[in-house]
């Protein structure tokens, strides 16, 4: 199978069409999880040979099993203090005062008990993966959410057979709106998950990887913050935008063969470089590298019908010496000189 390798940031919960979506392109996909926490459901049926590999951070921070014990009680005190989740760190970024919210104190007292297996201090491998494990327990509440909405919906309505009225009959469900997790609902800051992953995971990240993620948020975040980064902000960085067949309805083992089938070795290494290199040289056309792209990643035709994966991909150039403005947050310096990479379905 032809590489085009990928690491998924900064995610744990993958579902099955994500994870086909980003198969349907990149082979090997790297993905980091973090202690005491289990992989992907979907990999639990195991894939094909050379598709997923999935790491832990090292040895060193690994919080032990109080950290099951603590991420127990907390949780149980969020069911008692249904007014007051202290999920609050998590979509703020920022620390509680300790007079004003008891979850403050409950981390505090966690802590205080927390030493890693050599003795040192483990405050801070403790609060990336508190941070993480909690990101995890939301996105798969979403999720659960998203599943249950999309099988309501696609609920036959009780008439059905009863009425030869096809309004009628209709199912109630049928026109729900999707959830809205956008952040004006609450859903958490994207910055203290990013610097938890990078704090269990940074040695981990290699020269050459491409980071992917199914959610646009995270990509859009840290653009955001380069582009204020100078004074005056700059114009936005290096983009790379086109599509390619999305497989992710096919079984995964379909999805590794037509890889192999169609995919030719030549095509993957230009389709590599155009995105770890040309992408950030701002002397090129992006539109003529986009348009090659999409050449490239055109391997597989069966029809006018088939679902396309919108691809953008963002390079995010080192930032002058020269810094601008204080400001409250600026991009993590791990992020720099790397192509981000988020998918979204074709509409």
């Amino acid at each position: 199978m032809q590489p085009l390798p990928a690491v998924l940031f900064p995610h744990s919960v993958l579902s099955r069409a994500q994870l086909g979506k980003i198969l349907s392109l990149f082979v090997p996909l790297r993905i980091f999880v973090p202690w005491q926490m289990p992989p992907p459901g979907v990999l639990a049926r195991g894939l094909p040979a050379g598709l997923v590999e999935v790491l832990r951070p090292p040895a060193d921070l690994d919080p032990g099993t109080d950290l099951r014990k603590a991420l127990e009680g907390y949780f149980g005190w969020v069911q008692t203090h249904p007014d007051n989740s202290g999920l609050g760190f998590l979509k703020t970024g920022a620390e509680p005062d300790q007079g004003q919210d008891p979850v403050w104190m409950i981390r505090q007292h966690l802590r205080r008990g927390e030493a890693d297996p050599s003795g040192r201090e483990a405050g801070e491998s403790f609060r990336h993966h508190l941070v993480l494990h909690l990101e995890h327990e939301l996105e798969e509440q979403m999720d659960e959410a998203d599943r249950i909405l999309n099988r309501l919906r696609g609920s036959k309505s009780l008439l059905d057979g009863l009425t030869e009225d096809p309004e009628e009959a209709r199912s109630i469900f049928k026109d729900l709106p999707g959830f809205d997790w956008g952040p004006e609902t609450g859903r958490i800051d994207p910055y203290p998950v990013m610097a938890a992953w990078l704090g269990l995971f940074e040695s981990l990240i290699e020269p050459g990887d491409l980071l992917i993620s199914p959610d646009r948020r995270y990509v859009d975040f840290l653009t955001e913050l380069w582009i204020e980064a100078t004074d005056p902000p700059r114009t936005p960085p290096p983009v790379l935008r086109f599509s390619y067949p999305d497989l992710s309805g096919s079984p995964i083992e379909r999805i590794a063969e037509i890889r192999r089938e169609k995919l030719a070795g030549e095509a993957a290494r230009e389709l590599y470089t155009l995105l770890l290199e040309q992408a950030g040289r701002p002397d090129t056309d992006q539109g003529s590298l986009s348009r090659r792209a999409a050449e490239l990643a055109a391997f597989h035709h069966e029809g006018p019908l088939e679902d396309k994966v919108i691809l953008t991909a963002v390079f995010l150039p080192p930032l002058p010496e020269t810094p601008g403005p204080s400001r409250l947050k600026t991009p993590p310096a791990e992020f720099l000189g790397r192509t981000l990479i988020f998918l979204e379905h074709e509409r």
